[in-house]
């Protein structure tokens, strides 16, 4: 299967593929806007929340990390719109705000082996794209491919 629009295109890859083997509740996990790996625990990004999930698969078990106040779930004009996630080869893990809103610029740095947390706010950046665009930002997604980003 072939997707076009405009100059975007896809195709589906039957090599590609996943089973879904459990549906179910976890415990202070609403959302998943971004996954990422720390050794054998998924760590969940929350779009509506200052903290990040770290889920132990095989258990089920869930610790949080707090980024900011409580780490609870927040009102969707004051959420921070966490949407992508990336860990750089210090093993830094990255959670990046979508720029939207103004409140919604917020990055946080979280250090995989120290376990502590800066938040960060990288204004430039997100002016930097709403110039290359010519519009507000809305990031959804990230990648890191050797150092760019």
């Amino acid at each position: 299967m072939t997707i076009e629009a405009s100059r975007i295109v896809a195709r589906r890859d039957p090599l590609l593929s996943a089973t879904l083997i459990e549906v179910g509740p976890l415990p202070g996990v609403r959302a998943g806007s971004g996954l990422a790996w720390d050794g054998n625990r998924l760590l969940v990004i929350q779009d509506d929340a200052f903290a990040v999930a770290s889920v132990d698969p095989a258990s089920r078990e869930v610790t949080r990390w707090i980024l900011s106040g409580e780490g609870d779930g927040l009102a969707k004009t004051v959420k921070p719109d966490f949407e992508a996630v990336f860990v750089d080869s210090n093993r830094q893990l990255y959670v990046v705000g979508s720029g939207s809103k103004p409140g919604r610029r917020s990055w946080a740095r979280l250090d995989l082996a120290s376990r502590t947390v800066e938040l960060i706010q990288p204004k430039g950046l997100y002016e930097a794209i709403g110039r290359a665009i010519a519009r507000v930002p809305n990031i959804e997604g990230s990648v890191l491919v050797g150092d760019r980003l």
